[in-house]
């Protein structure tokens, strides 16, 4: 054996494989054992975090501008609902069943960009540049989100059952709190 040449490629670290050339013939290609799809595994790690990240941020602002508002119209009211079903179904669902969870993903990032998109708007029109970078980070996380969703659509690749359960727990358990505290709290 003179050469081991490693032919890379453009995927990422964990997408390479080797050739061993002996007197002028490639005889094999070997691959590692940890060969894996780098970019379906980043545009999926990458779409929980800021599912989960983009929900947060609508939830939380939705509580602080509430806490000092005198009257709430409909539309962050449903922005808000959005955000705790963004955070609570949409973050974990395209896990475990990808096309259908996909959907419901990109349909409830929509539905909850709606009062940031109208509060920018409020802003730019008001001359209030600083307020529009808060409202407009969820829409820039949330189109990141259908970007990601969109590109891997057709892939059909599922993660570890293990995995799944870990991931979809926390944001089930915070479901589960907002229902119980939204509901029987105030039923």
């Amino acid at each position: 054996m003179r050469c081991l040449r490693w032919a890379g490629s453009t995927a990422g670290i964990c997408n390479f494989s080797f050739r061993i050339k002996l007197r002028g013939r490639y005889l094999a290609r070997v691959v590692p054992f940890f060969h894996i799809n780098a970019s379906f595994m980043t545009r999926t790690d990458t779409s929980y975090a800021l599912t989960i990240l983009s929900g947060l941020l609508v939830y939380f602002m939705f509580a602080a501008m509430s806490a000092v508002a005198a009257g709430i119209t409909w539309i962050p009211i449903t922005s808000f609902a959005a955000s705790i079903l963004h955070i609570g179904i949409s973050s974990w669902l395209f896990l475990i069943f990808p096309k259908p969870g996909k959907s419901v993903a990109i349909a409830t990032a929509v539905i909850m960009c709606i009062w940031p998109a109208y509060a920018c708007i409020w802003c730019v029109i008001n001359n209030d540049f600083s307020t529009t970078l808060l409202y407009f980070l969820p829409i820039f996380i949330n189109g990141v989100v259908v970007r990601n969703h969109l590109k891997s659509f057709h892939i059909e690749k599922r993660l570890s059952t293990r995995i799944q359960i870990l991931l979809s727990a926390m944001p089930i358990a915070f479901l589960a709190y907002m229902m119980y505290y939204y509901i029987v709290s105030f039923a």
